[in-house]
């Protein structure tokens, strides 16, 4: 596995005011612990054969309070189709994320208010896959290549999703801190010969989402909570937006209907 791959199957995992009206359905019922703790099913039972009540935190649709992470800039890439993506829905492989590109040192920006839950390498923890990473994280060590997996930080919005920022540099956060929506939380480096920053939304106590084959077989589990298209919180047509490299799909492919 090279280190790009590795670089893309990690920041594949991984959003800001008004739902544009494709994204605006009701939700539909998920599985799973409520609230935005982590889940911890049984070593028998997997995520998705767990038995749980019907999610608590309010569907996207409902989610306000969102900004854009980074003014300017471009958005290259959006939550769509990608064979090399960490999860999958059916046979296919997804890019659950938004990648945005500038240039290095470019300010990183809170999308929601919240509190942080890592600030550094050890973000896989905080972004509901269903087992622990620990595992995972001591391979790479043993490897050597721990320092592949990119900076990042995780915040809790505080109302069941957590916010996902990685390929980051100077980190101006620590894990414990409470931060408002729009303070600078990092910079943006350079990763995979270009500057980008990726941005993810995950519903703590959403539907399981599969992993894909190349993830699994990359030492991940076999399902985390729902990564959401964080077009669903993030109004495209803001007035502090980044460009558009290319226009978001009209029809995403989406794990809910929101």
């Amino acid at each position: 596995m090279t280190g790009g791959f590795l670089m893309a199957v990690i920041t594949a995992v991984v959003v800001i005011v008004v739902a544009a009206p494709e994204y605006a359905t009701p939700a539909a019922g998920g599985m799973t612990a409520a609230g935005s703790a982590s889940p911890s099913p049984s070593s028998s039972t997997s995520l998705a054969e767990a038995a749980a009540p019907e999610p608590t935190s309010p569907p996207p649709s409902k989610l306000r309070g969102y900004r854009w992470p980074v003014r300017g800039g471009t958005v290259a890439d959006f939550y769509d189709w990608d064979r090399a993506g960490l999860f999958a829905l059916g046979r296919r492989a997804i890019h659950a994320g938004l990648v945005i590109t500038w240039f290095e040192g470019a300010q990183v920006k809170a999308a929601h208010k919240g509190t942080v839950r890592a600030a550094g390498r050890d973000w896989l923890h905080h972004v509901g896959f269903e087992d622990p990473m620990d595992g995972f994280y001591q391979q790479l060590e043993r490897k050597g290549r721990k320092r592949e997996i990119p900076l990042g930080i995780v915040i809790d919005d505080g109302n069941g999703y957590h916010s996902v920022y990685t390929n980051l540099k100077n980190l101006r956060v620590k894990v414990g801190d409470r931060v408002k929506a729009g303070a600078v939380i990092g910079e943006m480096t350079v990763a995979e010969k270009r500057y980008y920053m990726r941005y993810q939304l995950v519903r703590m106590d959403g539907e399981p989402m599969r992993v894909s084959n190349r993830g699994r077989k990359a030492g991940y589990p076999d399902y985390a909570r729902e990564h959401i298209d964080p077009l669903a919180v993030l109004r495209i047509d803001a007035n502090r937006m980044p460009g558009i490299k290319k226009q978001p799909p009209t029809d995403p492919p989406r794990l809910s209907d929101y």
